[in-house]
């Protein structure tokens, strides 16, 4: 948001200033939009993935154990093995990194489209002005920046709150359940608070867009 929204317009601007607060990388962008929807894939995605990860890792593991126990094992052979471990590793995670990297790329160009500029970065020495920044923190955007976190956190503490509430008559039983189980339950319950918080913070985001875009 262009640092002219801190103070209050009556004319809306011309598509010239538009323009040229574009060029200077004054654009109307919720950061929200990108926290919610990588959220979001990070956790589609590892829900998708998780079987597939796990038989991969429960495999690997099985057989680098058993190369470890090898009686002739040196350090070049320790240091192959971290190595192919890394590298491991890294497929591993591949495919959600990617997801995830994908979604952050589209999520910026669905809000603000191409934009290349380095006008952000240059240095400003009105930006040191103590008066300046002290207006910046009592400002009407930054009072509804703390309301919005404050609600967020309400909301994610709420849906915590009915989700662990709605679950806990199975929780009393996972006495009898075997460890395995208990881990499965307690994978289940953390998926659904994640998913609800995520798509709150979604429509929150969405909310945010139109505000950032006032």
């Amino acid at each position: 948001m262009a640092e002219e929204s801190y103070e209050e317009r009556t004319e809306a601007p011309t598509e010239k200033r538009r323009s040229e607060a574009r060029e200077k990388g004054n654009v109307a962008k919720s950061a929200e939009i990108n926290s919610a929807l990588v959220l979001l894939t990070s956790l589609m995605m590892l829900n998708w993935c998780a079987p597939w990860m796990f038989r991969q890792l429960t495999g690997y593991m099985i057989s680098m154990l058993g190369l470890i126990s090898h009686p002739v094992a040196d350090m070049a052979f320790f240091r192959a093995a971290i190595t192919q471990s890394c590298i491991f590793m890294f497929f591993l995670c591949l495919p959600v990194c990617a997801a995830i990297m994908v979604v952050g790329i589209v999520a910026n160009l669905l809000q603000v489209g191409f934009l290349f500029t380095l006008q952000p970065l240059v240095p400003k020495m009105e930006k040191l002005n103590i008066l300046s920044g002290a207006k910046r923190l009592i400002s009407m955007r930054s009072i509804v920046e703390m309301f919005k976190d404050i609600a967020k956190l309400l909301l994610i503490g709420a849906i915590a709150f009915f989700t662990i509430k709605a679950e806990f008559g199975k929780f009393i039983c996972l006495w009898d359940v075997s460890p395995g189980g208990i881990w499965v339950f307690m994978l289940k319950v953390s998926f659904t608070i994640v998913l609800r918080v995520a798509l709150v913070l979604l429509v929150i985001a969405i909310l945010d867009f139109f505000y950032q875009r006032f």
